[in-house]
Parts: structure tokens; C-alpha cells; sequence
């Protein structure tokens, strides 16, 4: 006759048909990605419009180089030219090599689509 091994008093087939439900319970409770959840969000508004999206990134030098930390932030500012009134412009720091990447619904994604007049700005603060 065959017996199962005990695991804290529980037959061995218990112990399986837990950790099987245990793991699948663990998979459907993951986190959405942020992409679906972005995705998810346009479905629950209907009245929200989802712009569409260019990536806008780069790197900024000075004369060949980095920006100076120690001269300040290095801000890049864009301007909506079709709506120059709009405030505030939107902007991103520079890293300390000079990259940046402009975000409007996932890290990096870009900006809305449209015609933008671009500055720089470097702020020393203290």
C-alpha cells in the first residue's frame, strides 16, 4: 500500500492543488504594466482624447561639452507655436551629459504632435 508523505499534518496531493492555486492567484494579481494602464484609463474615460505622440529627445552640449553642473540646471523648454499663450511651457531637466527625453504618457514617449518653438534655459539655484 502506497501512502502520500505528510507536509504540516496535509496529504502531499493537498499540499500540490494549494501551491497550484496559490501560484495562480499570484499571477492574476501582478500589477498592470504602465502601458496598459495608461491604455486602460482611455477605455474607462471615453471623453479623455488620447493625443498622438512623437518621441522628442536628444542631448544638448555647450560648445562640444555637457552642460556645467556647477553653472546650474539645464532646462529644455518647448513653446506651443500654434498656442503661444499656453502656460506653462512644458520643459525636462537635462541629465548631467546633457540628454533628455520628453514625457507625456509613458517615460520617454514624446510630446502631442505639433509645432513647437524651443529654448534653453540654465538656472542657478542658491
Amino acid at each position: 500500500m502506497f501512502s502520500f508523505p505528510q507536509f504540516a499534518g496535509h496529504s502531499f496531493p493537498v499540499v500540490v492543488a494549494f501551491c497550484v492555486v496559490a501560484s495562480t492567484l499570484a499571477g492574476c494579481s501582478r500589477q498592470k504594466s504602465d502601458a496598459e494602464a495608461v491604455d486602460q484609463f482611455f477605455r474607462d474615460n471615453p471623453k479623455a482624447k488620447r493625443q498622438a505622440i512623437g518621441k522628442f529627445a536628444g542631448r544638448v552640449t555647450i560648445d562640444g561639452m555637457p552642460p556645467d553642473k556647477a553653472a546650474g540646471q539645464l532646462f529644455v523648454l518647448l513653446n506651443d507655436a500654434e498656442h503661444p499663450v499656453r502656460l506653462p511651457p512644458r520643459f525636462i531637466a537635462c541629465n548631467e551629459d546633457g540628454t533628455f527625453a520628453f514625457t507625456t504618457y509613458l517615460a520617454g514617449d514624446g510630446v502631442p504632435v505639433g509645432k513647437y518653438v524651443i529654448e534653453f534655459a540654465q538656472l542657478k539655484i542658491g
